[in-house]
């Protein structure tokens, strides 16, 4: 009977340390999921800044294009000026565009990077 409570006794205690390495697992795999949430906060915030700072650029250039539209004597010079607007867009969409991707690529690797070093832990833990 001794070595049966002994025995029981025994793997009570096994069955209680797993549940409690398995608690420790899902905080680890909790703070790593909120250590890529916020770097994902971060940069939807950064990004946001972005557009806004963006949008003032546009809108004083769309101003100072409406004054020299407006200040025109000519068909020539309209079409001159058109052109050179619509060149100074293009090139605005362009590096917008390239920044934008930078700045979503940056905050995506931000963002995987603790799920990443998570699963590394957990690898090297199951080795």
């Amino acid at each position: 009977m001794t070595k049966t409570k002994q025995t029981s006794a025994s793997m009570f205690g096994k069955n209680f340390d797993a549940f409690g390495d398995l608690g420790k697992v899902a905080q680890a795999n909790i703070d790593a999921l909120n250590a890529s949430k916020d770097a994902v906060a971060a940069g939807v915030k950064q990004l946001s800044s972005d557009v806004v700072e963006q949008g003032r650029k546009q809108i004083e250039e769309n101003k100072a294009a409406l004054s020299a539209l407006m200040g025109v004597r000519n068909p020539t010079d309209l079409f001159k000026l058109q052109y050179d607007l619509a060149q100074k867009q293009f090139n605005r969409f362009s590096q917008d565009a390239a920044h934008f991707g930078q700045s979503l690529q940056r905050t995506g690797e931000q963002a995987i990077n603790p799920l990443k070093e998570r699963l590394a832990s957990l690898m090297q833990q199951a080795n």
